[in-house]
């Protein structure tokens, strides 16, 4: 029911005749009488009910928001959000900041800048209309020059496309003679002959491979075969663990003049930084072509400006008359810096006489002491007769020395050196 244009949705207890019915509540409106009135199911009642709860809450929440954008308008000093029921949000300046951003500037100032602002919104306001004409009279311009030109210019882009037609077909057909007189029948190459007629394959080659690595696509079956990376490493790992030993050769094709130094193939260990060599060691043999054979390490040390390069004899294979023959030991200590070089040599002295000796230890590759090393020298003959063995001098790297032979025979005299003493490092 609708009185004084609010609608009033009163709840029926009863209805006792078609004229008189019982509300459940008291009516809290006018007296009316003769109204009209609208029946409404329950269910629709019910959603009513949910509408005007749903729409309550709406109004509620609005209305909290409306109160918290009122308090940041009113008290925050800075930028603030204003937050709408739908969820929208508009940022900008609280009116305390516009109020201290106000305080800031001169009025005076600004009052003649609203003035010109005002003076230019009114010229163009007056100019809006001479400038929307003057846009219709150019376009109208342009629409009747465009129209005569394409009336005009028909006939001309008729000619303009047969010219331009007959000058393709003028070009392809100098470009076709022009083909026919240069091709050499005799330069061709045959299908047949599957480019076995190139005139320079292997040049061919290096025109047409890929640039880097060749990849190849299987690994080799024949002796000719390329082998791939993969094969190899496969091979070795199959034959590392059956064979026996391993040979490192370096082959002459004729052999060395005599007394000269030969050297083998190398087994070598290198110690690099940067992929640059610091410190290596090589282990091979060494021919004197004529004389000795001795199994040697060459040892390099690169650490300083120039690499320095020393050859240590690990033994020697040279003559074996006396009691054991040369021999030769180098042990070296590297951390203390300490060394022992022991040597085993023959000296033949005549009847009668002295003959001196002369050993250079650095020549066999021992380093060299930092000073005078202990030396003791002890000679040993399987031949009866006056002689004994001296020292005469001794250096960092050599000591020399005599045999004396009061006998009236020739007699040989194994020379034992032993050095001990601190190293250059």
């Amino acid at each position: 029911m609708k009185t004084g244009g609010v609608t009033y949705t009163l709840p029926v207890k009863t209805v006792e005749s078609d004229s008189a019915l019982t509300l459940s509540r008291p009516y809290a409106g006018p007296a009316v009488s003769g109204s009209a009135w609208t029946a409404m199911p329950r269910d629709t009642l019910n959603s009513i009910s949910a509408q005007i709860a749903t729409d309550t809450a709406y109004a509620i929440r609005q209305r909290v928001l409306e109160i918290d954008n009122w308090y940041q308008l009113l008290e925050v000093n800075g930028d603030i959000t204003i937050k709408m029921a739908d969820g929208s949000t508009y940022t900008g300046p609280s009116w305390l900041r516009i109020i201290d951003i106000m305080k800031t500037m001169k009025i005076e100032d600004l009052i003649p800048l609203a003035d010109q602002i005002h003076t230019d919104a009114a010229q163009v306001a007056a100019d809006k209309p001479v400038i929307i004409q003057a846009k219709a009279d150019a376009e109208a311009a342009a629409a009747a020059a465009l129209a005569s030109e394409t009336s005009s210019s028909g006939y001309a882009t008729s000619a303009d496309s047969a010219k331009t037609a007959a000058e393709v077909a003028q070009g392809k057909a100098e470009k076709a003679a022009q083909d026919a007189a240069s091709h050499n029948p005799v330069a061709a190459l045959a299908k047949a002959n599957n480019l076995s007629d190139l005139e320079d394959r292997a040049e061919a080659w290096l025109n047409v491979r890929p640039d880097g690595p060749t990849p190849l696509a299987a690994d080799p079956v024949d002796d000719k075969d390329a082998a791939t990376k993969g094969w190899v490493k496969t091979f070795i790992a199959s034959v590392k663990s059956v064979l026996a030993s391993w040979s490192v050769i370096k082959n002459d094709a004729t052999a060395p003049a005599n007394n000269a130094t030969a050297y083998g193939g190398e087994l070598v260990s290198d110690y690099q930084v940067a992929g640059v060599s610091v410190a290596k060691a090589a282990l091979t043999v060494k021919n004197t072509v004529g004389g000795r054979v001795d199994p040697v390490i060459r040892m390099t040390d690169a650490r300083g400006s120039t690499p320095t390069t020393n050859e240590y004899n690990l033994a020697s294979a040279g003559n074996n008359s006396g009691s054991g023959g040369n021999s030769l030991n180098i042990v070296t200590f590297v951390g203390p810096g300490m060394q022992i070089v022991t040597r085993r040599f023959p000296v033949t002295a005549p009847a009668n006489a002295s003959t001196s000796y002369t050993y250079n230890w650095v020549s066999e590759g021992a380093r060299q002491f930092s000073n005078y090393p202990g030396v003791s020298v002890v000679g040993e003959s399987g031949n009866s007769g006056s002689w004994r063995v001296a020292i005469e001098g001794t250096t960092n790297d050599i000591v020399t020395g005599f045999i004396h032979n009061s006998g009236s025979s020739q007699v040989t005299v194994w020379v034992n050196v032993i050095a001990i003493g601190s190293i250059k490092l």
